[in-house]
């Protein structure tokens, strides 16, 4: 099990399908304008957006993702700054066609976990907190 309950748990926000993506480690690499000190275990949370151009491009239906939900569990195991060669080589990694600026971090991905019934939660902007009472739903899962 990668978590414990604790008050102390924090989410990333993703939108569809890419946080599916995530979880599913098909996409080990999600790219931020912001780094973080962080290592270790985080729940990657389906926002409320859907990105249609990117469901379209890998043909994905768009009514069938669950959104406004924790999805799964992933670890994160490093942080790199990417300039235009390293995106360009970690381009199977990532899964998307841009926007690339140089400095961007990737956020490396391992050990993903999927949740068998998708748990409701808000979403918020960078690491957040996730309450207790997810928490133990989110565990009880794992």
């Amino acid at each position: 099990m990668l978590l414990r309950p604790r008050s102390d748990f924090f989410a990333l926000s993703i939108r569809q399908p890419w946080a599916f993506l995530v979880v599913t480690a098909q996409k080990n690499l999600e790219l931020r304008t912001w780094g973080t000190n962080h290592r270790g275990p985080i729940v990657i949370h389906a926002s409320r957006q859907v990105d249609e151009v990117a469901a379209a491009y890998f043909g994905f239906e768009i009514v069938s993702w669950p959104v406004g939900v924790a999805l799964g569990v992933v670890q994160i195991v490093d942080v790199l700054t990417l300039g235009r060669r390293e995106l360009v080589r970690c381009q199977s990694s990532h899964r998307s066609w841009g926007p690339f600026t140089h400095g961007m971090r990737g956020w490396v991905f391992s050990k993903q976990q999927v949740l068998a019934n998708p748990v409701a939660m808000r979403g918020s902007k960078g690491l957040f907190p996730i309450p207790d009472e997810e928490v133990r739903q989110i565990v009880e899962q794992l």
